[in-house]
């Protein structure tokens, strides 16, 4: 019996009896087939995107790193976009250079804000827990 396992192992692996040389197994009707995996960003940078308009309680968050960082109200600024995004890793595309982030899809919005000279981006999570006002890659610092 081992001997028979052994052997259809070894033929399985050297494609016998495939004409073509290919090395593929078939698969049976009861053993799920392998799917497709895309490779991921290396970098932290945007995933994906699209418009939507984000929940309160990301424009609540949005709002204060806004003015947490500017030192400035929340009414001063004006909403000019809003992006859902998969950002590809949990730190939401702008990530500080001192801190480890964990590689998952985080899902999240980008917020672009204007207080009529400056525009400002703000990244989040999906849920408002992280909201990160971000300057070229980086989070900005209070200013």
């Amino acid at each position: 019996m081992r001997r028979f396992i052994f052997a259809g192992l070894l033929c399985v692996l050297a494609a016998c009896g495939s004409p073509t040389g290919s090395t593929s197994v078939p698969v049976s009707t009861s053993v799920p087939a392998p799917t497709t995996i895309s490779a991921l960003p290396t970098a932290p940078t945007l995933a994906t995107g699209t418009s939507a308009e984000a929940p309160r309680e990301i424009m609540q968050a949005a709002s204060l790193a806004l003015e947490t960082i500017t030192k400035k109200t929340g009414d001063q600024f004006k909403l000019v976009s809003s992006e859902e995004k998969d950002w590809s890793d949990s730190g939401v595309g702008c990530p500080d250079p001192d801190m480890m982030y964990m590689q998952v899809i985080t899902p999240g919005f980008m917020l672009t804000y204007t207080d009529g000279v400056t525009t400002y981006t703000v990244h989040t999570d999906s849920n408002g827990q992280t909201a990160v006002v971000c300057d070229n890659g980086k989070p900005m610092k209070v200013q």
